[in-house]
């Protein structure tokens, strides 16, 4: 046999060879996929805690203030309401706050307690809301003291109109907690936080002239915030009763419209130059906050 054919002749034994061979091998192992994860959770920012406030060198006042305020007089009071100029009006219910913003004392009800109800009842004496002449400047007493004790509005029924107190029928067929406005009566709802004003020493550091502000929670026991707080600054600087508005028998009044207005430094000047018949940028202060 030739070399050839003995070649051919071997190729099948070579073959049976290399199959065994391949099949005596490990099968290989596929590659394996990751393991499945499970779906996780949209993730949400962190929850801070609110960095307390740190106490400051007004909160004992302020706290004691709002503890005792019940012992001041209440001097809430209404233009017609005041029995005399010389003396501190009757109690005459709830008012409704001139300010809009409901952040500070806005859109509620108060009534207003004095520690000295005739230093309070003096701002309006001399006010140029009472004559057209500039008086001396009224300076409220070192000492001074004022809450605000707000409460959330809440209306009254139309079908259930309040029934007059029995033993003050005189204010306007209404009892203390109930203000008036815009055809709709109003009741004192859940209190509000406690706003209160007190006058020291005008040299004393971190006040307005002397005065602190503050707020407390409605039970009076936690200070929210004192000293020159800018949300009430804004307001009480624009009063020519050093920070008071005073009570509102001795606010200035519309002529146009006979309503009571704040008594701002642009609506008293308002008014004093319609007294004096001199003109004005606009014939009336009416559309300036006011008081029905």
């Amino acid at each position: 046999m030739s070399p050839f054919h003995k070649g051919l002749a071997a190729l099948p034994l070579a073959a049976a060879s290399f199959v065994a061979a391949a099949l005596a091998q490990p099968a290989a192992t596929p590659p394996t996929a990751p393991p499945m994860q499970p779906p996780t959770e949209p993730s949400t920012p962190p929850q801070v805690a609110p960095v307390p406030r740190q106490p400051g060198p007004f909160d004992d006042r302020v706290l004691e203030i709002a503890r005792t305020f019940r012992d001041f007089s209440r001097v809430s009071d209404r233009a017609n309401w005041a029995p005399t100029l010389c003396n501190p009006p009757a109690p005459a219910g709830a008012l409704k706050s001139a300010s809009s913003d409901s952040s500070t004392h806005g859109r509620k009800l108060y009534f207003l307690f004095a520690k000295d109800p005739g230093d309070y009842q003096s701002s309006g004496n001399d006010s140029p809301g009472v004559t057209a002449k500039q008086p001396a400047p009224f300076k409220a007493a070192v000492g001074q003291a004022l809450v605000k004790q707000s409460f959330v509005p809440v209306p009254v029924p139309a079908d259930q109109p309040p029934a007059p107190p029995a033993d003050n029928p005189e204010h306007r067929g209404t009892p203390p907690d109930v203000a008036f406005e815009k055809g709709k009566f109003y009741r004192t709802g859940d209190p509000g936080a406690l706003f209160i004003m007190f006058k020291t020493d005008p040299a004393t550091a971190d006040t307005d002239e002397g005065w602190v502000y503050a707020a407390t929670t409605p039970d009076g026991k936690t200070v929210l915030d004192a000293g020159r707080i800018e949300s009430c600054m804004e307001c009480h600087t624009q009063t020519m009763r050093d920070r008071l508005y005073g009570p509102q028998w001795s606010w200035p009044e519309d002529p146009f419209t006979n309503k009571s207005l704040l008594p701002t430094r642009e609506n008293v000047e308002r008014v004093r130059k319609l007294r004096e018949g001199e003109p004005s940028k606009t014939q009336s202060p009416a559309n300036s906050p006011q008081v029905k």
